[in-house]
């Protein structure tokens, strides 16, 4: 589940974009007890800068919907307070009709990816059934993109619906496969409160939250934040904590002190290639400095450090 915020700067009146999404996912226990505790994770990230806004801990027997609306309260504290959320990002996990009444009522525009229930289909079918009513537009050779405009019976208005539409491959056996859209394609809707977008540009604007998921996994391999390895829940959410100030920390530095082409590297990258280079500690006294191998491209990097700490330190 995720959730994606567009923030603007109010005070001044200047305003920057900034996204933030908010990720859950399933976290177990790997201490060798006779049983394993599983924990669902959800955690804030301010997509433009990556920095995690707020990480909560909770049991994994809950919904991933379980304390959506409370977790993006508690993310909104975190802002400052010249920031007001202009747009929500939101994965099919957290799809509910009460988070479109919260994000309507505090005057957020939403993207709201749809599950896949009964009533989707039927307004698939509906639009399908009068193509001359509802042309689709072919964004390329795999997505096309439709619209309508309904309303669910427990809505209390009209929505905006935005179906997308993927052409399925088909196996070149050679055999006769039947005309069936359900073998030819494969839908999805997004429901959205924004009309100044066309449905192309709802369909971009949704798949903005992809490249949080290359972040969400830095995350889980890098950071170690899907292992939980203390005795008891509060422990581990202190241990989060300490794993949420370390990437922060290592996330300021690369995109502050790194040169320019190192600050979209993982940390994995960056261990390889900086900080588990070996060196020898040398000198005495006040004059201990450390040695590294004759790198011509660590020498550069190294060079870039310093002369970019100077220039922050004089600031």
């Amino acid at each position: 589940m995720s959730l994606t915020l567009n923030l603007t700067k109010e005070k001044g009146f200047s305003k920057y974009i900034l996204p933030a999404t908010f990720d859950n996912f399933t976290v177990s226990n790997n201490v060798t007890f006779t049983y394993i505790q599983a924990f669902k994770e959800k955690i804030g990230i301010i997509a433009n800068t990556d920095e995690l806004v707020n990480v909560t801990l909770e049991e994994g027997k809950h919904h991933t919907n379980h304390g959506f609306l409370d977790f993006v309260k508690s993310c909104e504290e975190q802002l400052p307070e010249n920031w007001i959320i202009k747009r929500v990002r939101v994965d099919r996990g957290a799809f509910d009709y009460d988070n479109m009444l919260y994000f309507e009522s505090k005057g957020y525009e939403y993207v709201m990816k749809a599950k896949n229930q009964a009533w989707i289909r039927c307004f698939i079918d509906y639009v399908n059934q009068r193509e001359h009513l509802y042309p689709w537009t072919e964004i390329d050779k795999t997505f096309s993109v439709n619209e309508i405009y309904a309303k669910m019976p427990k809505w209390d208005k009209v929505r905006r619906i935005v179906i997308i539409r993927k052409k399925l491959p088909q196996p070149k056996t050679g055999q006769i496969c039947m005309d069936i859209d359900e073998f030819k394609y494969e839908y999805q809707a997004i429901v959205t409160n924004i009309e100044y977008m066309t449905p192309e540009e709802i369909f971009h604007e949704y798949n903005q939250r992809c490249d949080i998921e290359n972040k969400i996994d830095e995350l889980k391999e890098g950071f170690a934040f899907s292992k939980n390895s203390q005795r008891n829940k509060f422990c581990n959410e202190i241990f989060l904590l300490i794993k949420m100030i370390a990437y922060n920390l290592h996330n300021w530095f690369k995109r502050t002190i790194l040169p320019e082409f190192m600050s979209h590297h993982e940390i994995t990258t960056i261990r390889r290639i900086l900080y588990n280079v070996p060196g020898n500690l040398v000198g005495k006294g006040r004059y201990r400095h450390i040695r590294y191998p004759n790198n011509p491209f660590l020498k550069t990097v190294i060079t870039y450090i310093r002369k970019a700490l100077m220039v922050f330190c004089l600031t």
